[in-house]
Formats: C-alpha cells, structure tokens, sequence
C-alpha cells in the first residue's frame, strides 16, 4: 500500500488519510528521496566504462605485443628462406660445373694419352661440396619446419588478441550508449516532473 507520493524535482507530495486525499506544496528543495538511487546508477555506469576502457588499453598493449613478436619472427623466417634459396642457386651452379666437367671429360676421351686427373679432382671436390650443401638444405628445412607452428601459434594468438579486443571495444560502445540512454532518460523523466 503506498501511503506517500513524492513529485520531482520540487518534492510535492499527495496522501491519502482516512479516505481523504491530501495534496502538499514544497517550497523547499527535496532531501533527494531518488537522487540516491540515480547517482548511484550513474557511479556504476562510470565505474563499468572505466572498467571497459582498461580492458581495451590492456588488450591493444598484448595485441601490439603479440605483433612486434611476429614481425621478429617473420625477419627471421624470411633470412632463413633467403639463405636457403643462395643455398639452393649454389647447388645448381655446382650441378651445373660437375656436368660441364663430365662433358668436357667425355670429349676428350678418345684421346687416350689426355690427362683427365684435374679434372677427376675437379669434380670430386664440387660433388662434396655439393654434399655439404645437400645437408645445409636438409638443416634449412629442418629449420623451416621447427619455426612453421611457431609462427602458427602467434598468427593464432594476435586473431584471439584482436577478437577479444574488438569485443571488449563493442562492450565499451554498450556501456556508452546505455549509459547515455539511462541519462537521457533520467534528464527526460525530471523535465516531465518539473513540467
């Protein structure tokens, strides 16, 4: 049962007594019966965009983190993957060497009483030398493959960075505008009292 009703902003007020309605005039300024209760509101609304505005700065710092770290690895894959293509063009030439020597052994051939010694040596040296970068290869792909999850992994971190910090600016937007609401409206509702 309601036994008193207080009119904002000004504090009159009406009663019923003994089936009698009583209506009263305030010429001062009310205790603030509901002004409690909307500062109140307002404080929480505050606290939760602050909250919000935290919760973006901290995700913007890991994602800002987590993008430097990737630039850092990309460097180093992309120096890697460079000296693995010098690696691969070294080879090539040396494959390319080892087939001109043969060509060149095989020409001279019929001239039994040729010495072909330098150039047997020649070519047993680029043909280790060609191991050697045979296993550098087989190293750079071992490499390759230890880095590929790595980099995975932090692709896989920034997309989670840049999901969770795109929803807490949403969350933050949220915040914003139903505060802005819950103020219009408060700042509505007393314009219609005072009226």
């Amino acid at each position: 049962k309601i036994s008193q009703v207080h009119f904002l902003p000004r504090g009159d007020t009406w009663s019923v007594r003994g089936g009698q309605l009583s209506v009263m005039s305030n010429d001062r300024k009310p205790r603030g019966l509901l002004s409690k209760d909307m500062g109140d509101a307002i404080a929480a609304a505050k606290d939760e965009v602050e909250h919000c505005h935290a919760a973006v700065s901290n995700a913007e710092m890991k994602v800002d983190k987590l993008e430097g770290e990737h630039i850092q690895k990309r460097r180093e894959w992309n120096t890697a993957r460079r000296a693995r293509k010098a690696n691969d063009d070294e080879m090539d030439a040396l494959i390319e060497r080892i087939d001109q020597i043969r060509t060149e052994m095989e020409n001279d051939a019929p001239d039994a009483t040729a010495d072909t010694s330098v150039q047997e040596g020649e070519v047993q040296q680029l043909e280790e030398e060609l191991e050697k970068l045979a296993r550098q290869r087989e190293t750079f792909q071992k490499d390759h493959d230890q880095r590929q999850p790595e980099l995975d992994t932090l692709r896989s971190e920034i997309d989670d960075a840049t999901t969770r910090t795109e929803k807490a600016i949403e969350e933050l937007q949220a915040a914003e505008t139903e505060m802005t609401q819950y103020v219009e409206t408060q700042t509505q509702n007393a314009d219609a009292l005072q009226k």
